[in-house]
């Protein structure tokens, strides 16, 4: 079974995990690797973490041939790939540039067991990193690593638009969800808010985020992206939704796992129109 494609990179689920490269349509097996970490594509060359996270594999995308192999010092090695087209490497207590010959360009170390690039733009390095006792998120130069902002107590990202990045904060009581929207340009706090029930669903579109809330998905809420205002709150019961273009405009689409019915609503000019 499928679970993910990429440029004809296929990673399956019958056992064990292998990168593939699948022909089609006839999808035979052209090669395969068992067992790999995180990976990235890069025109033909295909790079990835072994099972471990310890060591950095290139190989041809075409053919499978391997071109070479690094050690990732540290340990815990995630690979990622910039906006800017570069390559980078997270490990244990460093964060690294990687070239297409396996060249290791250090960009800052820092204590934390493991981290990785968020995001990589002309602001900056976003990295979302792990140390023994809590998590964090921060903005590097790009050239120089020198820290630019950081924040304690980050979990896992939520949404990320072109200034904002919004994450679940704190350990959470029992199904109560905390979470914080960060300006991406100087890591302050724009606003946060706790909801009683689980966040499960988290959707940037527009000028809006559109929330999920509870194990059913019984309820929807849509807040402006800068502000945190609640724009409109939908019970909707047990539902699935989504989100679409129509006709130039973003709506949010869903229906009831119990029903047939499809309901869609617009957002646009600021405010939802049913």
């Amino acid at each position: 079974m499928v679970i993910w494609r990429l440029h004809s990179i296929c990673k399956f689920a019958s056992g064990i995990f292998f990168l593939a490269l699948v022909s089609s349509p006839i999808r035979a097996t052209i090669w395969a690797f068992p067992k790999f970490g995180t990976a990235i594509v890069s025109g033909n060359y295909l790079a990835f973490t072994d099972v471990n996270e310890k060591r950095v594999i290139c190989v041809n995308r075409g053919s499978g041939t391997k071109l070479w192999e690094v050690e990732a010092p540290g340990g815990n090695a995630r690979l990622s790939k910039g906006g800017d087209g570069r390559i980078y490497l997270g490990a244990k207590g460093a964060f690294y540039e990687i070239n297409l010959d396996g060249e290791l360009k250090k960009i800052f170390e820092n204590k934390f067991v493991a981290c990785e690039l968020i995001r990589s733009d002309e602001t900056g390095l976003l990295i979302g990193s792990l140390s023994k006792n809590s998590a964090s998120v921060s903005l590097h130069d790009k050239t120089t690593g020198k820290l630019k902002w950081k924040r304690d107590g980050a979990r896992s990202p939520l949404a990320l638009t072109d200034n904002i990045l919004l994450q679940k904060v704190g350990r959470g009581t029992g199904t109560r969800t905390s979470v914080r929207a960060l300006d991406v340009q100087n890591g302050k706090t724009l606003w946060t808010k706790t909801f009683k029930d689980r966040v499960v669903e988290c959707e940037s579109v527009g000028e809006y985020f559109l929330f999920g809330l509870a194990l059913d998905l019984k309820e929807l809420r849509v807040y402006q992206q800068r502000s945190g205002e609640l724009v409109r709150q939908i019970n909707v019961g047990p539902v699935n939704f989504h989100l679409v273009m129509y006709q130039g405009f973003p709506v949010v689409w869903w229906h009831s796992k119990f029903s047939q019915t499809v309901k869609f609503s617009h957002i646009r000019n600021s405010r939802l129109r049913p």
